[in-house]
């Protein structure tokens, strides 16, 4: 018994290796273009890198004894005890 693993008789390897055509270079239309661009990089750089009002709340909260308050602490804890799988494999 003769067993034939091609289950397409005129499918060959060179069909299979054959690589596909280059693409034809890209042409002035193609190219997106973005009107806002030039704006958006403008107000991305005119934005501060640090907002003051929020920083000094967080230094305010991390000096502040009660913070995070009990409370919180508790309902995280039992949220991970409550979901959690065990240590990764």
């Amino acid at each position: 018994m003769q067993i034939n693993h091609i289950s397409n008789q005129n499918l060959s390897v060179e069909s299979v290796a054959r690589r596909p055509l280059p693409r034809a270079p890209l042409s002035a239309t193609d190219q997106a273009v973005f009107a806002a661009t030039e704006a958006l990089n403008r107000a991305l750089a005119e934005a501060p890198d640090v907002r003051t009002p929020e920083v000094a709340r967080g230094a305010d909260l991390v000096n502040t004894a009660q913070y995070p308050p009990m409370e919180m602490i508790k309902r995280i804890s039992r949220l991970l005890a409550n979901n959690w799988d065990g240590p990764p494999e």
